[in-house]
């Protein structure tokens, strides 16, 4: 069974409310976070299907 990955920046949001409903319900997930304002995000943003985040791929 493949992990989910939630994808969010590094502080409390929208991300926060998947991330808290995952570790209630013991549910094993891969939490990628990056930092706000960092260096990586413009690279990543191209990749994510609307351009924002959180996102969550489950099974690709």
């Amino acid at each position: 069974m493949a992990v989910p990955q939630l994808y969010y920046f590094d502080l409390r949001g929208f991300g926060e409310y998947i991330r808290l409903l995952y570790l209630d319900n013991k549910i094993e997930f891969e939490d990628i976070r990056y930092n706000t304002g960092g260096e990586e995000w413009p690279e990543v943003k191209k990749k994510m299907i609307f351009g924002q985040m959180p996102a969550l791929k489950h099974n690709g």
